[in-house]
């Protein structure tokens, strides 16, 4: 393995002086234990006893939510806790000043940090530090089984501070929940002014909230910070408040599920409340407010004794941590979470040859880190100007990051010691994968081989451990990626993502649902591309899924699953629907069967002839945003040969061709408004193959493209892959391929010209 490259300047020490960090040497001082059971390592500061305690209350309160609540828990690696019990070890830490805990979910693992200042053993007296933990275990327990749900942002901490409440009562038989003695501090920062009655809960402007600011630093000092602070402590009070407001009577929390439901269907909040809740946004807010200021406040309340249940034996193994050892356990969170500035990383990363020259772990670690990481360079800092050299300051990097041939130098250097070391093998195949792609979509020579090497990679990792998210993630998006048709390997990343989401959480691959639903698509299951289709249309707001063809798509998807939702009223020719949509038109067994028309509640229309429900052969499909389909249908399906007409005033006229579920795939003509035609194979809507270009009726050129993107060879050594502008020059980031230099790297061109001063980097992460 190679030393660390240091750069040292006078500008870093000064720098150095300036800016707050974590005082990891000093962290390291301290006594550390690691205490391992079955579903958790945690590493803390505390006694042995506390350690103790704090690993049979995890187990515990796992047990319950799985066995006593029924929550069926995903699979998964035991969750690395480091519980700080320290006031002044958890302020070494340098964590954003408003985090008393933080869970993080990602490609690399899932790990959490809470502060345990003030843990109770009490079974009666719990404290801020015991809400804390359980808070952050919520956390990553709705992260391992809402793979099919997208919760908005107050749910998710209403419930982490609702059940983080948990505590056993009376030496164990009683388990409560949403006891007001152990989360009702959080409703100090909803007081007025004199402290004797609750401000508005303002529930619409609550669900609406899609983010809140945490992120400051204890070193920063401004009025937005103050701010900030405040509207942070009203939002989790006010999330917390709602959350068990709606988990006190029966009928609020059926609502509330109708509610979510709609939410995750794609609906509006608007829409979701007034179809769920029979209140206005004023009413709810004077019954939560009522709910709160009564005299008794519900809470759940589950006699283990009547039931007879026992919580199982817990053993666990405790060690106390050498410096190597706790060193490679702080070092995971600092490199990973953004909160800190790369220079603070590099400088915390720096002491790894002192404390841990041959921790795997932090040698992993640094490895992703370096190879990952973007960074300025000294020679860029002196071009700047003053005002860009203070916004810099405290920024410039003291290790100097890696190429991706180094990392795979020294990650070939880790596998000759573990040979079938998941992570190493998970982590090769990762790195490499952004290249592997680039590779694909400027037609080297050995894209195919690079893409098998990868694959390969990750399937030796799944079959060291079958639990390693990242491989699958990796298996996945090497095929949606790189434009793959072949029915196995498409079979193969559609289990693999399907994993990757159950192993990594739905957040994690929240920016690749897409790539999901492509695959789907092409695998033909049906089920899961209307499902993944609505998670799309939850968590994005893009114009192409508001208001352009995404929404076309959408739409022909939720038409076709109307005949099969709750009907209100049936007759001879005629059906209602629960939700407002109609059908008008021959019926068989409350069905359409025969010839008929749908009209949804949202505005869409599906006309032709219907077979147990689903229109079949030829047909008409208008979007609410008058996309006009008319052609062959499958099983309700927009799948077959037809023609789509666009709405006015859109460059695109006309698409005709083949289609699959309602995206154009196959032999495609699109037709614009200025006269260009665009002939040739689509895969999933993008242009993919050779694609012939017509202008009033002749022929112009002939494109070869790669799922959308031009690739087309600049110069005589230079290929390029990525948009053109309306001079048919390379004109947008892309990939780019060297061929003299055997080089191909994430490059940008401007105007036809090449970028020499956009940094060369192969491993953009994916």
């Amino acid at each position: 393995m190679r030393f660390f490259q240091l750069l040292f300047s006078l500008f870093l020490f000064i720098s150095c002086a300036t800016f707050a960090e974590p005082k990891i040497e000093k962290l390291l001082k301290d006594n550390w234990l690691e205490v391992k059971s079955e579903n958790f390592t945690i590493i803390t500061d505390a006694n042995q006893k506390k350690a103790k305690l704090l690993v049979k209350d995890l187990e515990s309160f796992r047990y319950f939510i799985s066995n006593i609540m029924n929550t069926s828990l995903a699979p998964s690696k035991p969750l690395t806790v480091i519980a700080i019990s320290s006031k002044k070890n958890f302020k070494r830490l340098d964590l954003p000043e408003f985090w008393a805990g933080v869970f993080l979910a990602g490609k690399y693992g899932d790990l959490a940090v809470a502060n345990i200042v003030g843990y109770s053993g009490s079974q009666q007296k719990k404290s801020w530090g015991n809400q804390i933990l359980m808070h952050e275990y919520v956390h990553f327990i709705n992260k391992s089984v809402s793979t099919s749900v997208v919760s908005p942002l107050w749910h998710q901490e209403g419930e982490a501070e609702y059940l983080g409440s948990f505590r056993l009562e009376k030496g164990g038989r009683y388990a409560t929940i949403g006891d007001m003695s152990v989360i009702g501090d959080r409703l100090y920062s909803i007081l007025n002014n004199h402290g004797n009655r609750y401000q508005e809960i303002d529930i619409e402007d609550l669900l609406k909230t899609t983010s809140i600011n945490m992120s400051w630093r204890r070193q920063d000092k401004s009025k937005q910070k103050r701010k900030d602070e405040k509207e942070a402590g009203k939002f989790y009070a006010r999330s917390m408040l709602a959350f068990h407001y709606f988990n006190s009577e029966k009928h609020l929390s059926t609502q509330l599920s109708a509610y979510l439901t709609l939410i995750n269907n794609g609906k509006s909040v608007d829409y979701a409340f007034s179809n769920s809740f029979e209140t206005s946004y004023e009413e709810m807010d004077k019954e939560i407010i009522k709910y709160i200021s009564g005299k008794t406040i519900s809470k759940l309340s589950v006699d283990l004794e009547k039931m007879g249940v026992k919580f199982p034996e817990i053993t666990f193994k405790i060690r106390k941590l050498d410096d190597s050892a706790l060193y490679s356990y702080l070092l995971q969170p600092i490199l990973r979470f953004n909160s800190y500035s790369l220079a603070e990383k590099d400088r915390v990363l720096a002491l790894a040859d002192t404390y841990a020259p041959d921790d795997l772990d932090t040698q992993l670690a640094k490895i992703k880190y370096l190879v990952m990481s973007s960074y300025y360079e000294l020679s860029d800092l002196k071009k700047s100007d003053k005002k860009e050299k203070k916004k810099l300051k405290g920024l410039t990097r003291s290790i100097k990051q890696i190429s991706l041939a180094d990392a795979n130098d020294d990650l070939g250097q880790l596998l000759e010691k573990y040979p079938n070391n998941a992570d190493i093998l998970a982590t090769k195949a990762y790195i490499n994968l952004d290249l592997a792609m680039r590779k694909i979509y400027v037609g080297h020579p050995d894209a195919k081989s690079s893409l098998t090497k990868l694959r390969n990679l990750a399937r030796k990792a799944l079959a060291a451990d079958p639990l390693n998210g990242l491989a699958y993630y990796v298996l996945g998006i090497a095929s949606t990626d790189s434009g793959e048709l072949r029915g196995k390997f498409l079979t193969e990343a559609s289990g693999a993502l399907d994993s990757a989401k159950y192993l990594l959480g739905a957040a994690v691959l929240k920016e690749k649902f897409w790539n999901e639903i492509e695959v789907n698509i092409l695998v033909g299951n049906s089920e899961a591309v209307l499902a993944l289709s609505r998670q799309y249309r939850t968590v994005n707001s893009n114009e192409w899924i508001t208001e352009g063809y995404g929404r076309f798509f959408i739409e022909a998807l939720e038409t076709r699953a109307s005949p099969f939702t709750e009907v209100a009223k049936s007759g001879a020719s005629s059906i209602q629907y629960e939700d407002g949509s109609t059908y008008s038109g021959e019926i068989k067994g409350a069905l359409p069967h025969g010839k008929g028309k749908l009209t949804t509640y949202f505005g869409a229309a599906m006309s032709g002839t219907w077979s147990n429900g689903y229109l079949e052969n030829q047909g008409e499909f208008i979007g609410n945003n008058q996309y006009r389909y008319s052609g062959n249908f499958q099983e309700g399906h927009i799948t077959g040969v037809g023609e789509i007409n666009y709405p006015e005033g859109l460059p695109i006229k006309r698409s005709k061709g083949e289609f699959l579920m309602a995206m154009e795939h196959g032999e495609h003509t699109f037709e614009y408004s200025d006269g260009r035609v665009y002939s040739g194979f689509n895969r999933i809507g993008n242009r993919h193959g050779e694609t012939t270009l017509y202008k009033d009726g002749e022929e112009v050129r002939k494109l070869d493209q790669v799922l959308g993107a031009y690739r087309q060879k600049v110069g005589d050594n230079l290929i390029f892959t990525g948009s053109m502008n309306e001079k048919s020059q390379p004109d947008s980031w892309g990939s780019c391929y060297d061929l003299k230099e055997d080089l191909v790297w994430h490059c940008q061109f401007i105007d036809g010209k090449l970028n020499a001063k956009a940094v060369k980097s192969t491993s953009i992460p994916r």
